[in-house]
């Protein structure tokens, strides 16, 4: 089964406005537009004709874009760190129409030449046959820039297959004084996914190349690269299986905020929202389970952790 493509795939173009209505309003924060996002945002009725799902802006990813900016008049707990980390990469997993890529490779461009931890690359990933979109959208756009300060790469990265995985890491590899790949150093910074969680068949493709994205060369114990992931409950029965394997492996926790003008006030778990229930997560990986063996995908998302449901505990007590 082609999955951007499921059996009767009946799915429209998402309205930004809409879809951060009730945060916009209760947070006062206002969005302003900008050209070649409102392209892509434009666009979606045609791409989602092309490329089916990975045509559409899904509604997390408009959580994401005002977590990944630091204009806004909101405080966060914690900050989003991918400006302000160690030298290195990012990588997004399924970026799709590269709706959140050309923010962050906006974003991560702004920063000056001369700062010490500026991240080098930005990837975005999806299946080969959505590169194509992601090149249109988002080389296309970046390449306007007269200032852009990092290396953005569209490379095809399916879940769950290694091979394409070590092709990035081969790609990704600084060279030392030798000539050869200099091991001192973890290749990624941050991995960044919205919206990833919904097909139950893709959660231990998805999980396994979380896992290698997340050890080494990637990724080491003194320096873990972090992952970034924006979800939106859509089917909570399907999508806990996920959560509690995952947890087997990473620790994480939700994104809080508040305004700036308000630090007297209570911090909010960023994303609850009247009319859905949206998470932004930062995690990293258990480092004892870099030593693990990964198991085969049965055994990969038969191990659970109860931390997923601890955490909608919380929150569903919190919000009483």
């Amino acid at each position: 089964m082609d999955t951007n493509f499921p059996p009767d795939l009946s799915i429209q173009a998402s309205d930004p406005t809409s879809s951060l209505r009730s945060l916009v309003k209760a947070l006062s924060v206002e969005q302003d537009g900008d050209s070649d996002e409102d392209i892509i945002v434009s666009s979606q009725s045609s791409d989602i004709e092309c490329y089916g799902i990975a045509g559409r802006i899904w509604e997390a990813a408009y959580a994401m874009k005002i977590y990944l900016e630091s204009t806004t008049p909101l405080e966060f707990d914690p900050q989003c760190s991918i400006c302000t980390g160690r030298s290195g990469a990012v990588v997004e997993l399924g970026a799709g129409n590269g709706f959140l890529g050309l923010k962050m490779a906006q974003i991560l461009s702004s920063i000056p030449e001369q700062h010490d931890n500026q991240v080098k690359s930005l990837v975005l990933t999806d299946l080969e046959a959505v590169c194509p979109l992601l090149e249109r959208n988002c080389l296309n756009g970046f390449l306007k820039a007269t200032n852009a300060s990092i290396d953005l790469i569209v490379q095809p990265l399916e879940w769950g297959n290694l091979d394409q995985g070590w092709r990035l890491a081969d790609r990704l590899a600084p060279m030392g004084p030798s000539g050869t790949p200099d091991p001192t150093d973890a290749l990624l910074t941050h991995i960044v996914c919205s919206d990833l969680v919904y097909f139950p068949e893709l959660f231990a493709p998805l999980l396994r190349s979380l896992l290698q994205l997340s050890s080494p060369p990637f990724s080491t114990i003194t320096q873990p690269v972090e992952i970034i992931i924006s979800y939106m409950i859509r089917n909570l029965p399907k999508e806990t299986p996920f959560w509690n394997a995952f947890g087997t492996w990473f620790n994480f926790s939700p994104v809080l905020v508040r305004r700036k003008s308000s630090a007297k006030l209570d911090w909010e778990r960023f994303g609850d929202l009247e009319e859905s229930t949206m998470f932004i997560y930062v995690a990293t990986r258990k480092p004892e389970t870099l030593s693990w063996s990964v198991p085969d995908d049965l055994e990969l998302m038969k191990h659970g952790s109860d931390a997923f449901e601890t955490l909608l505990l919380r929150n569903m007590f919190h919000g009483e």
